[in-house]
């Protein structure tokens, strides 16, 4: 998996489940691996396994996966996190939570997500660009226009979102200017 021969990988992690059919990690990296593949439907069923034995970064990257077509069962899913003490896996559900509470318009509960987010990492973009479409989305545009300041020009390429509202945002600036 580390470098990068998926195909491989997924192999290993498969014989990993058939030795131990209750070694939660394997399907998180089944789940991680059939991701890379894009064979997204069996990532987020593997992802769903791995959640059965309390593996928390699965539930968030099932969340972050399931936010593209259903932000409805995404959220449910967000709620039944316990927030971890790995930082890292804090801050990405956090930022995940909002992400889903943008997808349902619900712009205030997003922006609080975000906030804790950046609490706990305040160098991290993503947060602080998906902060800047909550404020804008909320009618704040004074904030909006400060927080884009700590949003790149162009987000990184993991974050297709932040390009169109970044953008997007931009745009209104100007006009409005």
């Amino acid at each position: 998996y580390a470098k990068n021969l998926f195909a491989e990988a997924r192999l290993i992690f498969h014989f990993a489940v058939f030795i131990q059919p209750d070694y939660g990690k394997a399907y998180y990296n089944l789940g991680s691996t059939y991701e890379e593949l894009k064979q997204i439907k069996t990532a987020i069923a593997y992802y769903k396994k791995a959640i059965d034995y309390g593996n928390v970064t699965a539930l968030n990257n099932r969340g972050r996966l399931l936010i593209q077509n259903n932000c409805k069962e995404a959220k449910k899913l967000f709620q039944k996190a316990v927030l971890p003490e790995n930082r890292k896996v804090r801050y990405a559900l956090l930022t995940n939570q909002a992400r889903a509470e943008l997808c349902l318009n619900n712009y205030e509960k997003a922006r609080d997500y975000l906030q804790a987010a950046i609490e706990i990492d305040d160098e991290s973009v993503e947060a602080q660009c998906l902060l800047t479409v909550a404020l804008q989305k909320m009618g704040d545009r004074s904030a909006a226009i400060a927080q884009i300041s700590k949003c790149p020009n162009d987000p990184p390429p993991n974050l297709p979102e932040l390009h169109r509202w970044s953008r997007q945002l931009t745009h209104q600036q100007l006009l409005a200017d």
